[in-house]
């Protein structure tokens, strides 16, 4: 069971514009929000300790999500089909003077 309601990403997604959003979306939506948000708290806990308080502030949460980034998706690597083609130097010349 999830902690945010799902009706908030419905409303969320409707204000960023999308005219209609799958059960699905918005379950995964609730599943990724509340990881992304965990992670600003932990560090908001460790900013608010370090500061000797007990109490997590604006000023803690500014600072954690400014140092957090959203997840990414992993990239996918591809590899080329051939071996990119060298290039060829041209020798170095040997001329010597006297």
């Amino acid at each position: 069971m999830t902690s945010l309601p799902i009706a908030a990403m419905h409303r969320i997604a409707k204000k960023a514009g999308a005219q209609r959003i799958g059960e699905d979306a918005a379950e995964l939506m609730v599943k990724k929000g509340e990881t992304y948000l965990s992670n600003i708290v932990r560090k908001a806990i460790e900013l608010a300790e370090h500061a000797g308080r007990k109490t997590i502030r604006a000023e803690d949460v500014e600072l954690a999500a400014e140092g957090t980034p959203l997840p990414k998706k992993p990239q996918q690597t591809t590899i080329p089909a051939f071996p990119p083609e060298k290039k060829e130097e041209p020798p170095a010349s040997s001329t010597m003077t006297k």
